[in-house]
Protein backbone atom coordinates (compact mmCIF):
# COMPACT_ATOMS: atom_id res chain seq x y z
CA UNK A 1 0.00 0.00 0.00
CA UNK A 2 1.13 3.56 -0.71
CA UNK A 3 2.08 5.61 2.34
CA UNK A 4 2.72 9.29 2.94
CA UNK A 5 6.44 9.11 2.24
CA UNK A 6 5.78 7.58 -1.17
CA UNK A 7 7.27 4.15 -0.39
CA UNK A 8 5.40 1.06 -1.47
CA UNK A 9 5.82 -1.10 1.61
CA UNK A 10 4.33 -4.17 -0.04
CA UNK A 11 7.03 -4.27 -2.72
CA UNK A 12 9.93 -3.41 -0.41
CA UNK A 13 10.86 -7.00 0.57
CA UNK A 14 11.07 -8.14 -3.07
CA UNK A 15 13.19 -5.13 -3.99
CA UNK A 16 15.49 -5.69 -1.01
CA UNK A 17 16.08 -9.28 -2.14
CA UNK A 18 16.73 -8.07 -5.69
CA UNK A 19 19.25 -5.52 -4.39
CA UNK A 20 20.97 -8.22 -2.34
CA UNK A 21 21.14 -10.50 -5.40
CA UNK A 22 22.69 -7.69 -7.46
CA UNK A 23 25.37 -7.06 -4.83
CA UNK A 24 26.04 -10.78 -4.51
CA UNK A 25 26.38 -11.22 -8.28
CA UNK A 26 28.78 -8.28 -8.60
CA UNK A 27 30.89 -9.14 -5.55
CA UNK A 28 31.20 -12.82 -6.43
CA UNK A 29 32.13 -12.16 -10.06
CA UNK A 30 29.06 -13.99 -11.36
CA UNK A 31 27.74 -10.77 -12.93
CA UNK A 32 31.08 -10.40 -14.73
CA UNK A 33 30.79 -13.98 -16.00
CA UNK A 34 27.22 -13.33 -17.19
CA UNK A 35 28.36 -10.15 -18.94
CA UNK A 36 31.10 -12.01 -20.80
CA UNK A 37 28.59 -14.61 -21.99
CA UNK A 38 26.32 -11.81 -23.22
CA UNK A 39 29.22 -10.28 -25.13
CA UNK A 40 30.54 -13.54 -26.57
CA UNK A 41 27.17 -14.66 -27.93
CA UNK A 42 27.55 -11.82 -30.46
CA UNK A 43 30.66 -13.50 -31.94
CA UNK A 44 30.78 -15.05 -35.40
CA UNK A 45 31.58 -18.74 -34.82
CA UNK A 46 28.50 -20.93 -34.90
CA UNK A 47 29.63 -22.55 -31.67
CA UNK A 48 32.28 -21.07 -29.36
CA UNK A 49 33.89 -24.21 -27.96
CA UNK A 50 35.86 -22.16 -25.44
CA UNK A 51 32.67 -21.46 -23.47
CA UNK A 52 32.47 -24.25 -20.90
CA UNK A 53 29.25 -26.18 -21.03
CA UNK A 54 27.83 -24.49 -24.14
CA UNK A 55 25.66 -27.37 -25.28
CA UNK A 56 23.47 -25.68 -27.89
CA UNK A 57 23.95 -22.77 -30.26
CA UNK A 58 20.58 -21.92 -31.78
CA UNK A 59 20.40 -19.42 -34.65
CA UNK A 60 17.14 -18.34 -36.26
CA UNK A 61 17.70 -15.56 -38.81
CA UNK A 62 19.26 -12.63 -36.92
CA UNK A 63 18.35 -14.17 -33.53
CA UNK A 64 20.67 -16.34 -31.50
CA UNK A 65 20.66 -18.16 -28.15
CA UNK A 66 23.16 -20.30 -26.29
CA UNK A 67 22.04 -23.00 -23.87
CA UNK A 68 24.59 -24.02 -21.23
CA UNK A 69 24.57 -26.66 -18.52
CA UNK A 70 22.46 -29.37 -20.14
CA UNK A 71 25.15 -32.00 -19.55
CA UNK A 72 25.59 -31.13 -15.88
CA UNK A 73 23.88 -32.56 -12.84
CA UNK A 74 20.21 -31.80 -12.28
CA UNK A 75 21.14 -29.59 -9.33
CA UNK A 76 23.03 -27.19 -11.61
CA UNK A 77 21.48 -24.17 -13.26
CA UNK A 78 20.57 -24.22 -16.95
CA UNK A 79 21.71 -20.94 -18.51
CA UNK A 80 20.08 -19.49 -21.62
CA UNK A 81 21.87 -16.54 -23.23
CA UNK A 82 19.99 -14.38 -25.73
CA UNK A 83 21.91 -12.28 -28.25
CA UNK A 84 20.95 -8.64 -28.60
CA UNK A 85 20.60 -6.43 -31.65
CA UNK A 86 23.23 -7.04 -34.34
CA UNK A 87 24.78 -3.72 -35.40
CA UNK A 88 27.75 -4.67 -37.61
CA UNK A 89 26.55 -3.99 -41.16
CA UNK A 90 29.83 -5.30 -42.62
CA UNK A 91 29.33 -8.80 -41.19
CA UNK A 92 25.60 -9.28 -41.75
CA UNK A 93 23.65 -6.30 -43.14
CA UNK A 94 20.45 -8.36 -43.47
CA UNK A 95 20.52 -9.28 -39.79
CA UNK A 96 21.03 -5.64 -38.87
CA UNK A 97 17.98 -4.57 -40.87
CA UNK A 98 15.83 -7.37 -39.43
CA UNK A 99 16.88 -6.50 -35.88
CA UNK A 100 16.15 -2.82 -36.42
CA UNK A 101 12.69 -3.68 -37.75
CA UNK A 102 12.13 -5.73 -34.58
CA UNK A 103 13.28 -2.90 -32.31
CA UNK A 104 11.07 -0.35 -34.07
CA UNK A 105 7.91 -2.48 -33.95
CA UNK A 106 7.00 -0.66 -30.75
CA UNK A 107 3.25 -1.07 -30.67
CA UNK A 108 1.99 -2.68 -27.47
CA UNK A 109 0.20 -5.98 -27.94
CA UNK A 110 -1.35 -8.45 -25.51
CA UNK A 111 1.16 -10.69 -23.82
CA UNK A 112 1.06 -14.28 -25.07
CA UNK A 113 1.21 -16.67 -22.11
CA UNK A 114 2.82 -20.11 -22.08
CA UNK A 115 1.27 -22.61 -24.54
CA UNK A 116 -0.49 -24.56 -21.79
CA UNK A 117 -2.73 -21.49 -21.42
CA UNK A 118 -3.56 -21.40 -25.13
CA UNK A 119 -7.26 -22.05 -24.61
CA UNK A 120 -7.82 -20.88 -21.03
CA UNK A 121 -6.14 -17.63 -20.03
CA UNK A 122 -4.31 -17.70 -16.66
CA UNK A 123 -5.99 -15.68 -13.92
CA UNK A 124 -3.13 -13.16 -13.76
CA UNK A 125 -3.51 -12.39 -17.47
CA UNK A 126 -7.19 -11.71 -17.00
CA UNK A 127 -6.46 -9.59 -13.92
CA UNK A 128 -3.53 -7.50 -15.18
CA UNK A 129 -4.17 -7.40 -18.97
CA UNK A 130 -0.41 -7.25 -19.65
CA UNK A 131 0.83 -5.79 -22.92
CA UNK A 132 4.35 -5.96 -24.32
CA UNK A 133 6.50 -4.61 -27.14
CA UNK A 134 5.24 -6.33 -30.31
CA UNK A 135 8.69 -6.64 -31.90
CA UNK A 136 10.30 -8.16 -28.81
CA UNK A 137 7.48 -10.64 -28.31
CA UNK A 138 7.53 -11.72 -31.95
CA UNK A 139 11.31 -12.21 -31.88
CA UNK A 140 11.11 -14.15 -28.63
CA UNK A 141 8.57 -16.66 -29.90
CA UNK A 142 10.38 -17.13 -33.23
CA UNK A 143 13.53 -18.12 -31.33
CA UNK A 144 11.99 -19.77 -28.27
CA UNK A 145 10.12 -22.51 -30.15
CA UNK A 146 13.52 -23.76 -31.38
CA UNK A 147 15.12 -23.40 -27.93
CA UNK A 148 12.22 -25.26 -26.34
CA UNK A 149 12.43 -28.13 -28.82
CA UNK A 150 16.22 -28.53 -29.12
CA UNK A 151 16.92 -28.11 -25.39
CA UNK A 152 13.93 -30.29 -24.38
CA UNK A 153 12.75 -27.53 -22.05
CA UNK A 154 9.55 -29.37 -21.11
CA UNK A 155 11.59 -32.37 -19.94
CA UNK A 156 13.83 -30.09 -17.89
CA UNK A 157 10.78 -28.47 -16.28
CA UNK A 158 9.54 -31.94 -15.36
CA UNK A 159 12.88 -32.59 -13.62
CA UNK A 160 12.55 -29.35 -11.58
CA UNK A 161 15.53 -27.75 -13.32
CA UNK A 162 16.69 -24.30 -12.29
CA UNK A 163 17.13 -21.63 -14.95
CA UNK A 164 19.12 -18.44 -15.36
CA UNK A 165 18.28 -16.36 -18.44
CA UNK A 166 20.72 -13.72 -19.66
CA UNK A 167 20.76 -11.05 -22.33
CA UNK A 168 21.91 -7.64 -23.46
CA UNK A 169 19.68 -5.06 -25.18
CA UNK A 170 17.11 -6.97 -27.27
CA UNK A 171 18.50 -10.11 -25.65
CA UNK A 172 17.62 -8.71 -22.21
CA UNK A 173 14.05 -8.07 -23.34
CA UNK A 174 13.77 -11.66 -24.56
CA UNK A 175 15.25 -12.86 -21.26
CA UNK A 176 12.45 -11.07 -19.37
CA UNK A 177 9.83 -12.67 -21.61
CA UNK A 178 11.50 -16.07 -21.20
CA UNK A 179 11.43 -15.72 -17.41
CA UNK A 180 7.68 -15.05 -17.44
CA UNK A 181 7.11 -17.96 -19.82
CA UNK A 182 9.14 -20.35 -17.64
CA UNK A 183 7.36 -19.30 -14.45
CA UNK A 184 3.96 -19.72 -16.10
CA UNK A 185 5.13 -23.15 -17.30
CA UNK A 186 5.72 -24.26 -13.72
CA UNK A 187 9.43 -23.55 -13.19
CA UNK A 188 10.08 -22.71 -9.54
CA UNK A 189 13.53 -21.13 -9.83
CA UNK A 190 14.14 -18.58 -12.58
CA UNK A 191 16.88 -15.96 -12.35
CA UNK A 192 17.30 -13.05 -14.78
CA UNK A 193 20.55 -11.13 -15.36
CA UNK A 194 20.29 -8.52 -18.10
CA UNK A 195 22.27 -5.52 -19.33
CA UNK A 196 21.09 -2.37 -21.11
CA UNK A 197 17.57 -3.71 -21.55
CA UNK A 198 14.92 -1.46 -23.13
CA UNK A 199 11.51 -1.21 -21.53
CA UNK A 200 9.60 -4.39 -22.36
CA UNK A 201 5.95 -3.78 -21.56
CA UNK A 202 3.28 -1.74 -19.86
CA UNK A 203 2.36 -1.49 -16.14
CA UNK A 204 0.16 -4.57 -16.57
CA UNK A 205 3.23 -6.59 -17.55
CA UNK A 206 5.09 -5.13 -14.58
CA UNK A 207 2.28 -6.36 -12.29
CA UNK A 208 2.41 -9.80 -13.89
CA UNK A 209 6.19 -9.92 -13.41
CA UNK A 210 5.78 -9.05 -9.73
CA UNK A 211 2.88 -11.49 -9.27
CA UNK A 212 5.07 -14.34 -10.56
CA UNK A 213 7.72 -13.54 -7.95
CA UNK A 214 10.35 -12.53 -10.51
CA UNK A 215 11.37 -9.16 -9.07
CA UNK A 216 13.41 -10.71 -6.28
CA UNK A 217 15.28 -13.01 -8.69
CA UNK A 218 15.94 -10.41 -11.42
CA UNK A 219 18.78 -7.96 -11.90
CA UNK A 220 18.57 -5.47 -14.78
CA UNK A 221 21.86 -3.58 -14.94
CA UNK A 222 21.91 -0.12 -16.55
CA UNK A 223 24.42 2.70 -16.73
CA UNK A 224 23.90 6.43 -16.52
CA UNK A 225 24.97 7.20 -20.09
CA UNK A 226 23.20 4.38 -21.92
CA UNK A 227 20.08 5.69 -23.73
CA UNK A 228 18.57 2.28 -24.57
CA UNK A 229 17.02 1.50 -21.14
CA UNK A 230 14.98 4.71 -21.59
CA UNK A 231 13.40 3.44 -24.80
CA UNK A 232 10.63 3.59 -25.86
CA UNK A 233 10.18 7.15 -24.62
CA UNK A 234 6.92 8.90 -23.82
CA UNK A 235 6.21 10.46 -27.22
CA UNK A 236 2.49 11.35 -27.60
CA UNK A 237 0.76 9.05 -30.04
CA UNK A 238 3.84 6.99 -30.78
CA UNK A 239 2.78 3.73 -29.17
CA UNK A 240 -0.58 3.79 -30.91
CA UNK A 241 0.60 5.14 -34.25
CA UNK A 242 3.57 2.83 -34.77
CA UNK A 243 6.20 4.49 -36.97
CA UNK A 244 5.15 8.07 -36.31
CA UNK A 245 7.66 9.76 -34.03
CA UNK A 246 10.46 7.17 -34.30
CA UNK A 247 12.98 9.94 -34.92
CA UNK A 248 11.77 11.77 -31.81
CA UNK A 249 12.33 8.54 -29.89
CA UNK A 250 15.92 8.17 -31.00
CA UNK A 251 16.80 11.84 -30.75
CA UNK A 252 15.19 12.15 -27.34
CA UNK A 253 17.05 9.15 -25.99
CA UNK A 254 20.37 10.47 -27.24
CA UNK A 255 19.81 14.03 -26.11
CA UNK A 256 18.63 13.00 -22.66
CA UNK A 257 21.05 10.19 -22.01
CA UNK A 258 23.09 12.14 -19.45
CA UNK A 259 20.09 13.17 -17.37
CA UNK A 260 18.06 10.96 -15.05
CA UNK A 261 14.73 12.73 -14.59
CA UNK A 262 12.67 11.99 -11.50
CA UNK A 263 9.80 14.01 -12.94
CA UNK A 264 9.70 12.25 -16.30
CA UNK A 265 6.17 12.04 -17.74
CA UNK A 266 4.23 8.83 -17.40
CA UNK A 267 4.65 6.47 -20.32
CA UNK A 268 2.84 3.39 -21.54
CA UNK A 269 6.14 1.54 -21.28
CA UNK A 270 8.08 0.63 -18.15
CA UNK A 271 10.63 -1.87 -16.92
CA UNK A 272 9.20 -5.04 -15.36
CA UNK A 273 11.14 -4.33 -12.18
CA UNK A 274 13.47 -1.63 -10.81
CA UNK A 275 16.84 -1.44 -12.55
CA UNK A 276 20.27 -1.45 -10.92
CA UNK A 277 22.47 1.41 -12.11
CA UNK A 278 26.21 0.87 -12.41
CA UNK A 279 28.46 3.85 -11.76
CA UNK A 280 30.37 4.32 -15.00
CA UNK A 281 31.61 7.82 -14.18
CA UNK A 282 35.20 6.65 -13.96
CA UNK A 283 34.83 4.73 -17.22
CA UNK A 284 32.97 7.00 -19.60
CA UNK A 285 32.08 10.41 -18.26
CA UNK A 286 35.44 11.89 -19.19
CA UNK A 287 34.61 11.51 -22.88
CA UNK A 288 31.02 12.70 -22.64
CA UNK A 289 31.46 16.50 -22.98
CA UNK A 290 33.40 16.07 -26.22
CA UNK A 291 30.68 13.75 -27.51
CA UNK A 292 27.98 16.31 -26.77
CA UNK A 293 30.01 19.13 -28.34
CA UNK A 294 30.41 17.10 -31.52
CA UNK A 295 26.68 17.42 -32.15
CA UNK A 296 27.28 21.08 -32.97
CA UNK A 297 29.14 20.19 -36.16
CA UNK A 298 27.80 18.27 -39.15
CA UNK A 299 30.94 16.14 -39.36
CA UNK A 300 30.68 15.21 -35.71
CA UNK A 301 27.15 13.84 -35.67
CA UNK A 302 28.11 10.37 -36.88
CA UNK A 303 31.00 10.17 -34.43
CA UNK A 304 28.75 11.27 -31.58
CA UNK A 305 26.17 8.63 -32.40
CA UNK A 306 28.88 5.97 -32.51
CA UNK A 307 30.06 7.18 -29.12
CA UNK A 308 26.58 6.88 -27.66
CA UNK A 309 26.29 3.38 -29.13
CA UNK A 310 29.54 2.51 -27.36
CA UNK A 311 27.95 3.51 -24.06
CA UNK A 312 25.40 0.75 -24.69
CA UNK A 313 27.99 -1.89 -25.58
CA UNK A 314 28.77 -4.90 -23.44
CA UNK A 315 32.39 -3.72 -23.28
CA UNK A 316 31.22 -0.68 -21.33
CA UNK A 317 29.10 -2.79 -19.00
CA UNK A 318 32.00 -5.15 -18.32
CA UNK A 319 34.26 -2.22 -17.44
CA UNK A 320 31.56 -0.79 -15.19
CA UNK A 321 31.17 -4.13 -13.41
CA UNK A 322 34.91 -4.29 -12.84
CA UNK A 323 34.83 -0.83 -11.28
CA UNK A 324 31.87 -1.78 -9.10
CA UNK A 325 33.26 -5.15 -8.02
CA UNK A 326 36.61 -4.01 -6.58
CA UNK A 327 35.30 -2.08 -3.53
CA UNK A 328 32.62 -4.73 -2.87
CA UNK A 329 35.17 -7.52 -2.86
CA UNK A 330 37.40 -5.53 -0.51
CA UNK A 331 34.47 -4.85 1.81
CA UNK A 332 33.44 -8.52 1.78
CA UNK A 333 36.99 -9.58 2.63
CA UNK A 334 37.25 -7.05 5.46
CA UNK A 335 33.93 -8.15 6.92
CA UNK A 336 34.55 -11.84 6.22
CA UNK A 337 31.31 -11.96 4.25
CA UNK A 338 30.65 -14.98 2.02
CA UNK A 339 30.56 -14.09 -1.68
Amino acid sequence: TEVADGIDRASAPSQVRSDHLALQLVASGQAHHCAHLCRRVYDDPKLDSTVDGCDLDIIVGPLRAWVLGLQHNASDVIQIVFRGTVTDTHKDPTAVIQNIMTDLDIQLQSHRPAPRWEFVQPSETLAFQPRVHAGFQGAFWRLWKHVQTQACINDLIGKNAKFRVLGHSLGGAMAALAAVHLRQSGVEHVEVVAFGTPQVGDPGFEKLYKHLGLIETSVFFTNAVDPVPRLPLAVPGLVDDGWEGVYQQLAGALAGCTIVRDDAPATSYCHPCPTHALDVASVMIAGLPATLRSFSTDNGVTAAIHKFVSYHSMTTYIKALECAAAPLQTMAADMLLPI
